[in-house]
Formats: C-alpha cells, structure tokens, sequence
C-alpha cells in the first residue's frame, strides 16, 4: 500500500501554485485533451516550440512534460479501475494505450501491482 501512496503527479489542484502561463495552459489542455495530447501537439496549441515548452514545464514543475503525460495517462487509468467496472482493454483504450499489456507493465511499475491484483485488493478493502 506504500508505494500506491508514494506514486504521486501533480494533481490539478495544484495547478493554481503554478507561476508560468504557458506551463497552466499545458495542464488545462492535457485535462481537456486527455488521452488525445502529445508534448508535439500541445506546444502546437499553445504556440510554442516543443522543446522550449518542455524546458519551462521542467523548470516549473520539476518534472518533464513526457513524465507528466505518462503519470497522468496512469493516473486516469488507476481512477478508472478502482472506480468502474470497465474491463481493462476499455481503460487502456480510454487512457491511451494501444495495448492492455502497455497499461499494465506501466501500472505494476508505478503502483507495485498489476492492474487485476489492485482492483481485487480494492474490493477486498471495501468489504472490511
């Protein structure tokens, strides 16, 4: 259960400590966008190079721009596992990725577990 606490992003309530324009108007458009973005398309809506946004993103939140899709690409796709009933080939879908094996060596890597062995110790948490 630690390291389920100890995987963490910046969550979107975060987003008002955030000093720079370009880097709040990344996250509200990888919010809205979510699962269709990537770094190149996003520093193309926000009129930027990618490079450079990705340099700001870096400076402002400490992580990378590809590190901050990835976490909340898996973010999502925690929420929706624990949340629904929805079979993981539709959650790998919806969080944009192209297979369920990508989501779950993903998952297990951040999380300990893969996705089945969390949804079960969710229920089971659930019943106690």
């Amino acid at each position: 259960m630690s390291i389920i606490s100890n995987a963490t992003i910046i969550s979107r309530e975060s987003t008002t400590s955030i000093s720079d324009v370009y880097v709040e108007k990344a996250i509200s458009l990888i919010n809205k966008n979510f699962p269709n973005i990537s770094a190149a398309s996003l520093a193309q809506m926000i009129g930027l190079d990618r490079s450079y946004l990705g340099k700001r993103f870096k400076k402002v939140t400490g992580m990378t721009l590809q590190t901050y899709l990835k976490n909340y690409k898996i973010t999502q796709a925690r929420h929706l596992i624990e949340s629904t009933n929805l079979s993981l080939l539709e959650i790998s879908q919806r969080c944009g990725y192209q297979r369920v094996d990508s989501l779950a060596r993903t998952f297990k890597a951040t999380y300990g577990l893969t996705p089945s062995d969390f949804r079960l110790q969710q229920k089971e948490l659930l019943t106690l």
